[in-house]
């Protein structure tokens, strides 16, 4: 090849190198390095990122068994920290923290779960959290969701009893906590609830019965939230009712019964009434 051909080979190789730099260059300013490797980094945690979440969602449900509240919270936030549109770790995060006694942080992750994908659990669960709020109309309203989604779901109905409990009508209340015994005749719970009611109820027997069946089925179950008593420590207070003569408080019905007098001290009430009658008369 002729020298002259050469030498413009090579110019024109040294224009193309140069151009090539430009351009690099030029890119370099419009797309840092540093998104490049995030966008190649994220593409290729996705799927791992999934797994974990799913991974997470195991451990919970683990944890929930062993009734571990604190560890089910910190599986629900790193899961979350990963995919915060999932709705199972949204839920899990709710029943956690009212687990662990704090319902008002509860609360919004219990609706979150709701907003991605209602379910009967999940507004149960949320009513739950409005009963130990305090909140009755919410907690009613979320348990006939419930129901309405799944119309055998004994949880919805129980839920229901409180609630109507807590509106102080009585006859509502024993009519759900009938239809939740009736689905699931085994839960401890279910039974506690109709021990309370019988109680608000004044029928001294049934709260009793009620109680004691609770307690025989599982005296250790995991109640809703800490501040609820137990169906040890509600059999105690209907025992002292049934004795004592004490007047229901109020509406919400959890405590107060009132129960006949004893005919003896009624006999012994009057017996005095006419001996100072009679005295009166001297």
């Amino acid at each position: 090849m002729p020298n002259g051909r050469v030498e413009n080979e090579k110019m024109r190789m040294q224009r193309i190198m140069g151009m090539l730099v430009i351009a690099i260059c030029s890119l370099s300013l419009v797309l840092p390095a540093s998104g490049v490797v995030s966008i190649a980094a994220s593409q290729g945690t996705w799927p791992a990122s999934a797994d974990m979440a799913e991974e997470l969602k195991t451990a919970g449900f683990e944890a929930i068994s062993e009734q571990n509240w604190t560890g089910l919270s910190s599986i629900a936030s790193k899961g979350l920290s990963l995919d915060p549109g999932d709705p199972v770790l949204s839920a899990m995060k709710g029943y956690a923290l009212r687990k662990l006694g704090d319902s008002a942080a509860a609360l919004p992750f219990d609706t979150r779960a709701i907003e991605i994908e209602p379910n009967a659990v999940r507004y149960a669960n949320r009513g739950v959290t409005y009963l130990a709020l305090g909140n009755y109309a919410a907690a009613l309203d979320d348990g006939q969701e419930s129901a309405a989604l799944e119309p055998h779901y004994a949880t919805a109905y129980a839920l229901m009893a409180q609630a109507f409990l807590g509106l102080g009508n009585i006859a509502a209340a024993e009519g759900s906590i009938q239809q939740a015994l009736a689905i699931d005749p085994a839960s401890a719970h279910h039974w506690h609830v109709q021990g309370l009611v019988a109680l608000a109820a004044r029928n001294c027997t049934l709260a009793g019965s009620s109680l004691e069946r609770s307690i025989a089925l599982d005296p250790d179950y995991s109640l809703p939230w800490p501040g609820m008593p137990d169906a040890s420590a509600d059999l105690e207070l209907a025992r002292v009712r049934c004795r004592t003569d004490i007047p229901p408080p109020g509406p919400q019905g959890y405590v107060g019964m009132s129960m006949k007098t004893p005919l003896g001290a009624v006999i012994a009430v009057l017996g005095i009434l006419g001996a100072f009658l009679l005295a009166r008369r001297r």
